[in-house]
């Protein structure tokens, strides 16, 4: 992990009045200030936790003038926000989130700052959750929907959000799972215009990985045709036991139409259990049932190179 921190002044420091945090411990000895709110907190317990602290500290300081002390501390600025700081510090005097599921945000926080500042247990805690949150193999995509470790909220960009610190720490193997949810969640403009908050930040993809959702979508589009619904594009009837031709023929006509006619949605991952049986034969619906099964099975194994990653075996040398 990398121990260089960026701890240069905020061009605004001393313009405004810092604001004083519920972090604030009256037997501190140093005052972190980010965005214009301050944390008074403890050297040894910070360069305990953290190696880019302990070494700020551990060099002998240049002499202060009174105006740069705060209650007789001296006072480093700090360029991260406010939120994520109040974040790790919370974790790091508090244990607060650390047994709880907490928002994407605090994961967010202790992936960038943990790596920054070099707090590898909360980096690693960080990193661990998304591993669980974002599976490789599809049992645990159908198990993905049961059962989370971060808290992804209701906010549209949350999948973006997700798939922007994957992408910053390198956490590969996760991206296929969050660029396949992209490609859902969201249209062509909001890939490569962004989503818009009420505070005027916008959350854009990296160019790469817009990239990687346009060419994915349709590379996703083409290879769910093949595999999973390979079975709806099959000439004649699925069994040459069919014992009613006509209606399972109907029966498929029907899905097409209605989900991949005249443009697709991406429905690769979903399972047979949808009611896909419904109206076939019994032995249309046996045949269609593997077909769909098997095809789901390959159609996962394809997915990292469908938005042009390396393959699931390499890219999971991570988690190792």
């Amino acid at each position: 992990m990398s121990k260089r921190a960026d701890n240069s002044f905020d061009d605004c420091a001393g313009l405004a009045v810092p604001a004083r945090s519920n972090i604030w411990y009256e037997d501190g000895n140093v005052i972190l200030q980010a965005s214009g709110t301050q944390f008074k907190v403890h050297k040894s317990i910070l360069a305990e936790s953290s190696s880019v602290f302990g070494d700020m500290f551990g060099f002998p300081q240049p002499p202060l003038v009174d105006t740069n002390l705060v209650e007789g501390c001296p006072v480093v600025h700090l360029t991260d926000s406010s939120e994520e700081l109040m974040a790790v510090l919370e974790a790091i005097y508090r244990r607060r989130y650390v047994q709880d599921i907490p928002p994407l945000s605090v994961v967010s926080a202790f992936m960038r700052l943990g790596r920054k500042y070099d707090i590898p247990n909360l980096y690693t805690e960080a990193a661990n959750k998304i591993y669980r949150d974002c599976p490789v193999t599809l049992e645990g995509w159908d198990a993905s929907a049961r059962s989370s470790t971060i808290d992804i909220g209701d906010h549209h960009s949350s999948w973006m959000e997700l798939a922007i610190v994957a992408r910053q720490e390198g956490l590969l193997s996760v991206l296929p799972f969050i660029l396949y949810k992209c490609c859902i969640a969201y249209s062509t403009t909001e890939i490569l215009n962004g989503i818009s908050h009420r505070d005027a930040t916008v959350v854009v993809l990296s160019p790469e990985d817009q990239a990687a959702c346009l060419e994915g979508h349709w590379n996703i589009l083409g290879a769910q045709a093949r595999t999973t619904f390979a079975w709806l594009y099959q000439r004649g009837t699925l069994s040459p036991l069919c014992t009613s031709s006509d209606a399972c023929l109907h029966v498929r006509q029907n899905t097409l139409d209605q989900e991949f006619i005249p443009l697709p949605g991406i429905y690769a991952l979903y399972d047979w259990e949808n009611g896909y049986e419904a109206g076939l034969c019994g032995f249309c619906a046996r045949v269609g049932e593997v077909i769909h099964r098997d095809g789901r099975d390959d159609f996962w194994n394809e997915l990292p190179n469908l938005f042009n990653l390396p393959s699931w075996d390499e890219i999971c040398r991570e988690r190792q």
